[in-house]
């Protein structure tokens, strides 16, 4: 099960510098070529399963219960579950 879109009410809530690192994140991994985008995005979800020790599964259902708190960290997370499964769905259409 994938996350949906993170809500600008979920940025709003965020500090400045939260914000602004997760928004570049964003617009960073948006300009990167369409080419090995999808294999970047899995290499950097896997750098924070490992940091987090625990699976993006894992962490989207101890969010959704609320038994984690939703940091720039895990935004910046959800952002590239988000662009990765984008990702998909368009190779998948084509």
């Amino acid at each position: 099960m994938m996350h949906p879109p993170v809500k600008l009410s979920d940025f709003a809530a965020m500090t400045p510098s939260e914000r602004a690192r997760a928004l570049g994140d964003l617009v960073a991994a948006a300009s990167q070529p369409a080419n090995g985008g999808l294999e970047r995005l899995e290499v950097e979800i896997s750098a924070y399963e490992a940091r987090y020790e625990m699976s993006s599964s894992e962490m989207l259902e101890r969010l959704e219960s609320g038994r984690l708190d939703e940091t720039g960290e895990i935004a910046s997370w959800l952002i590239r579950l988000n662009l990765a499964r984008q990702v998909r769905e368009r190779s998948s259409s084509r």
